[in-house]
């Protein structure tokens, strides 16, 4: 029976972790997105190190409750954790400032482009 469970066990991560690695680079792009001015490979090295430390301390943590509390206060705190960071990212406000002005150029872009066709058009 034993052997069942740890089989339960080793899928469920599998089938968790393919997910997580899609979720992560969309965080990433997202997060470059909201953080335009600034340069990405500047804001990707700052998440990535702000990500993997959090994971550290989140660990350690988990560590010390496992120890002292158990398993169901250990991954209690693990599934309360996710469900809040999954409401903040749900409800935080979504700002495409790299969209923006990516949008705002080519308005700026399209309205020279057509002064110079009709500058053309009137010297023909």
């Amino acid at each position: 029976m034993k052997s069942n469970n740890i089989l339960y066990v080793y899928m469920i991560a599998v089938s968790l972790g393919v997910f997580v690695a899609s979720a992560y680079v969309s965080g990433i792009q997202i997060g470059i997105e909201i953080l335009y001015p600034i340069s990405e490979d500047k804001c990707s090295a700052v998440m990535i190190f702000v990500a993997q430390s959090f994971a550290c301390i989140f660990l350690a943590i988990y560590g010390v409750i496992l120890r002292n509390y158990g398993d169901i206060v250990a991954n209690s705190f693990v599934c309360i954790f996710t469900f809040a960071g999954a409401v903040v990212c749900f409800f935080g406000p979504v700002q495409l400032n790299r969209q923006e002005a990516e949008q705002a150029g080519k308005v700026k872009d399209t309205e020279e482009c057509q002064q110079m066709v009709n500058l053309k058009v009137a010297k023909h």
